[in-house]
Order: structure tokens, then sequence, then C-alpha cells
């Protein structure tokens, strides 16, 4: 079954693009055309709303704070350069799991 896309999530889509910075509003066009396309095919909305969702908190925040996204994506990146990928096997890094020293008694 295909599904037709809702005017009104089209029009949300609409606005959330405009308010977007153009740093940002590449990725989100890229991201809605594959929602988009998978959407029409897809008997649900399921990956439509969590899209809407997803960047219209990134729009929000982008509004309160400008340039919020792109430096949390920069801290990310420095943890892991700093810690590396240790999220692999559902573990986090936490002071208790990193490398501690070993210590001689």
């Amino acid at each position: 079954m295909i599904v037709d896309i809702p005017a009104d999530a089209l029009a949300r889509l609409e606005e959330i693009g405009a308010s977007l910075p153009l740093s940002l509003r590449f990725e989100f066009e890229r991201e809605r055309d594959i929602v988009l396309a998978e959407t029409g095919k897809a008997s649900s909305y399921v990956s439509l709303s969590v899209l809407l969702v997803k960047w219209r908190a990134v729009a929000e925040a982008e509004a309160r704070e400008p340039g919020i996204s792109h430096r949390v994506l920069a801290e990310v990146a420095e943890y892991v350069t700093t810690y590396g990928n240790q999220v692999e096997g559902g573990s986090t890094p936490t002071d208790a799991t990193r490398e501690q020293p070993t210590q001689h008694t």
C-alpha cells in the first residue's frame, strides 16, 4: 500500500527547512528527500514523524542558541578522538570502565 504524504506534514517540512541556517539546511534536505521517498512507498508515517520531531528540535535549538548543532558535533568528535569508540558492545565509557593504571603491591 502506498501512502500519500499529508499536506500539513509537507508544510511543516518547508517551515523547518526555511528556519534552519544554511549550514544545516543541506543535511536536512538530504534526509527529507530520503524519508519522503521511503514514506511514499511505505504503509506508515513513522519515518516522516521521526524526521519532523528530530529537525523541529534542531531548528528550535538553533533559534535559541545559534551554532549549537555544530558545537555539539565538535564536542562529540573531540570525545571520540580522546576516548575512541568505547560504546561497542553496549558499554559506555565511565570513570569506572576506563583503563585504570595497574597498581603493584
